[in-house]
């Protein structure tokens, strides 16, 4: 029988097939547990998984195939209610984005999850850990940010991302 347990099985075989960049192995695995979330009606199941093989997609370098699951995932939280879900898929196609070079959109998704996550009145430390801050003179991003250096004297990503000029 097609149990939660069992797509879990799947999950985490997938994690170490994807630790290990062995894309294609992890994404068999995550579609697998996709496929039993999908017939036992487990929407949240169903987003977690689209979520993590964006992430995937994303490692392997295929972009369009992370944003259209991350976009799934994003979707399927959003009916579900799951707005820090949606603020996370949307930081999850902006950090796709700027792998593909694509600056501005992934401004524009950044923005988008900094006002969900204001509006739930979270801090946004765990979204933020990756965000970039200002643009070179040529309009790309630059000095990415890590967990370690969100609070040092460059200042609140935030407050970077809300008075961009360009967006």
């Amino acid at each position: 029988a097609q149990t939660s347990e069992k797509a879990e099985t799947f999950l985490v075989s997938g994690l170490s097939a994807h630790e290990a960049g062995r894309y294609n192995d992890a994404i068999t695995n995550y579609r697998k547990a996709l496929d039993i979330y999908e017939k036992l009606g487990e929407e949240s199941g169903v987003a977690t998984c689209c979520g993590i093989i964006g992430g995937v997609y994303h490692s392997w370098g295929r972009y369009d195939d992370a944003i259209a699951n991350y976009r799934k995932a994003l979707v399927i939280s959003g009916k579900l209610g799951n707005n820090s879900d949606v603020a996370m898929y949307l930081n999850g196609i902006g950090n796709v984005y700027i792998s593909w070079g694509r600056y501005d959109s992934a401004m524009a998704n950044f923005r988008e999850a900094l006002a969900i996550d204001e509006k739930l009145g979270e801090e946004s430390g765990g979204i933020w850990s990756r965000v970039v801050y200002g643009r070179t003179s040529g309009g790309g991003l630059h000095d990415s940010v890590d967990e370690r250096t969100a609070g040092d004297e460059r200042g609140d990503p935030r407050r970077l991302i809300q008075s961009s000029p360009s967006l």
